[in-house]
């Protein structure tokens, strides 16, 4: 059976048979297929609070914050662990455990900003998420070691013809490449907060 002809069965399909097949037209960027797979779906209507997108815009920033900050913590104890094989203790390792404690930080002062800036307890909507005392012992950990924001320029400066310009939680190159300038963590939560209202608005 060609495509076309498979296509007249879509609406037939279960989520379970839609889902994968969507999924997989994603993966090859098969934008056609897709809409295919989207309109031939059976509809369904409910009836929400009109805060209910708010509130899913925030369990997915909250997810994606600790799936980053568990990320940057995999790194964090892994250059800690090589560091028994290098004898100087401001050598190579020790800089990029440094610079991973300080995106690290950057992370998570940003993330008690924006909560802060919501009227949001910052632990009120990761607490329950797997890895949330992984985060926490790493952060404590993290901040004895993290570069200041000075420190951390200084260090992207340094690997910059090696690596490339780099971007980073709380370093951002510069409008015309020729340096590094911080991004105020206000900034930052700013542009959380716009990205979170452009979610729950999907629900509008």
């Amino acid at each position: 059976m060609n495509t076309n002809g498979l296509a007249k069965l879509y609406d037939r399909l279960q989520p379970w048979e839609r889902v994968p097949l969507w999924l997989a037209a994603d993966a090859r960027d098969d934008e056609a297929e897709q809409q295919r797979l989207a309109s031939s779906a059976p509809r369904k209507a409910f009836n929400v609070a009109d805060s209910f997108g708010l509130h899913q815009a925030l369990r997915t920033a909250a997810a994606r914050h600790m799936m980053v900050q568990l990320d940057f913590a995999g790194w964090f104890w892994f250059a800690f662990g090589t560091l028994a094989i290098e004898l100087e203790n401001d050598g190579p390792r020790w800089q990029a455990l440094r610079m991973v404690a300080f995106e690290f930080t950057s992370n998570a002062d940003l993330w008690q900003r924006f909560c802060a800036d919501a009227g949001i307890d910052p632990d009120l909507l990761i607490k329950d998420c797997p890895g949330f005392a992984t985060v926490k012992r790493t952060e404590e950990a993290a901040r004895l070691e993290a570069f200041t924001a000075e420190e951390a320029v200084a260090y992207l400066c340094r690997i910059r013809e090696a690596a490339g310009p780099s971007e980073t939680a709380g370093v951002r190159a510069s409008a015309d490449d020729r340096g590094y300038r911080m991004r105020p963590v206000e900034e930052q939560a700013k542009e959380m907060r716009a990205i979170i209202d452009r979610l729950a608005q999907q629900w509008q």
